[in-house]
């Protein structure tokens, strides 16, 4: 690969490492892996949470199966949602039972990652 696709590849990846950091170190300060639907009080949380459970799947299936292409993909396919709920979504909300619920999503996303590799590791 010449140096200027090994560019573009890192231009691309580096928003995913960003997000799936970022889930993970919010993902760290769960209590629990129980979501609530119902305390879903943006339509990021719902999506983000919907796209979770259809990657976790594959995920799942991809590991076992021993293909890391497949598993890579499935996370990567998390990277619009995560950063959309990001961008509208106050993680660390006042009411406890959201914040709690917000933080366990984040966590199932974390586990998944973390499962897969540590993007902590990948920096610049």
């Amino acid at each position: 690969m010449n140096e200027a696709a090994s560019e573009e590849r890192r231009d691309e990846f580096r928003p995913i490492v960003e997000a799936f950091n970022r889930a993970c170190n919010l993902g760290a300060k769960a209590d629990s892996r129980q979501v609530d639907a119902n305390l879903f009080a943006d339509a990021a949380e719902g999506s983000l949470y919907e796209a979770w459970q259809t990657a976790h799947g594959t995920f799942v299936k991809a590991i076992a199966e021993a293909d890391t292409d497949a598993a890579f993909a499935a996370l990567a396919a998390l990277k619009e949602p995560v950063t959309t709920f990001f961008e509208t979504v106050m993680v660390m909300a006042e009411d406890e039972a959201v914040r709690r619920n917000r933080l366990a999503l984040l966590a199932l996303i974390a586990d998944d990652v973390k499962a897969f590799a540590d993007f902590t590791k990948l920096v610049g």
